[in-house]
């Protein structure tokens, strides 16, 4: 699991004093976002973020702080809304955060089967993306999340190289610091090749971030309250319960059916006994009418 990173902070003033200084004239031609400038400059948190994903190293932080923001700049980030976004991409849910790991990080929850290739709406689902990402990284700078690639039910068609690479991006750069891990769940064997491709695109380092997990080892990492139900092991207490319900309404059925068939079988017979009672009966009654007048006749 994820461990304590360094503390940069004792870096942080002279990294903040050079980046004012270096970006002094992108910073006055708008080629940032003035909310950005002004939100970095007042909260270190998101200047450690970047010296963390550079191991400390001041120039590749500068870089990587440069390149971030002329993308927030050139995405229109801060004027990203959820109503700016197709009502049709959020219908989807299938990017929501939803409960904490077990070390108290925010699960942002990525649910492969309910995404489907449009291109049509591929910008809208990125915007949607990076909103998710920004309203966390915005309101808690300093609290990473996971990130589940949810492959439960998802096949071929569900995988878009394009969408999943911009995720990758915003974790690995555009949200520096954001990232504890990457769980793919339940990940299809058809998909094993398409995830080599991805897998490419990370360094040896974010690679050691992405785990790969079965419904038996969700529980190393999400309490069963965080897990989805198709998650959940089935308790063998449970199991054992249901077998011995399925039993039970088998012999109730079972019962009640050979309860019809005897009735209708006793039915029967005592139909069959009555009628051949009526006829015996009948028979009689003929005899008697057809003998006494005769006996009557010969004695007159």
């Amino acid at each position: 699991m994820a461990t304590q990173p360094p503390d940069y902070s004792g870096q942080v003033p002279a990294l903040k004093e050079k980046f004012n200084e270096q970006f002094a004239e992108s910073i006055k031609d708008g080629t940032f976002d003035s909310r950005d400038v002004e939100v970095y400059n007042k909260n270190d948190t998101y200047f450690k973020n970047f010296l963390r994903s550079n191991s400390g190293k001041e120039p590749e932080t500068l870089t990587h702080i440069e390149r971030v923001l002329k993308w927030r700049k050139e995405y229109g980030v801060n004027d990203l809304t959820r109503e700016g976004i197709s009502k049709e991409v959020w219908d989807r849910d299938g990017l929501v955060y939803k409960g904490k790991d077990k070390e108290g990080h925010k699960i942002l929850h990525f649910t492969v089967a309910k995404h489907k290739k449009d291109s049509k709406l591929d910008e809208d689902v990125k915007k949607m993306i990076a909103f998710q990402f920004n309203e966390h990284y915005k309101e808690f700078p300093g609290e990473k999340i996971i990130v589940i690639f949810d492959f439960y039910e998802a096949g071929i068609s569900n995988m878009d190289l394009d969408i999943t690479k911009f995720i990758i991006s915003c974790v690995t750069d555009y949200y520096p610091g954001i990232l504890a891990y990457i769980l793919n769940y339940e990940m299809p064997f058809l998909l094993n090749a398409i995830w080599k491709v991805i897998k490419g695109w990370l360094s040896k380092e974010q690679n050691d971030y992405v785990k790969m997990v079965k419904k038996k080892d969700i529980s190393i990492y999400l309490d069963e309250e965080n897990q989805s139900p198709h998650m959940k092991e089935v308790a063998a207490i449970d199991c054992l319960q249901l077998l011995t319900l399925q039993r039970l309404t088998v012999g109730r059925q079972a019962g009640r059916q050979a309860g019809r068939q005897a009735g209708r079988q006793a039915g029967r017979q005592a139909g069959r006994q009555a009628g051949r009672q009526t006829d015996r009966q009948t028979d009689r009654q003929t005899d008697s009418f057809s003998i006494f007048p005769i006996h009557r006749m010969a004695y007159s």
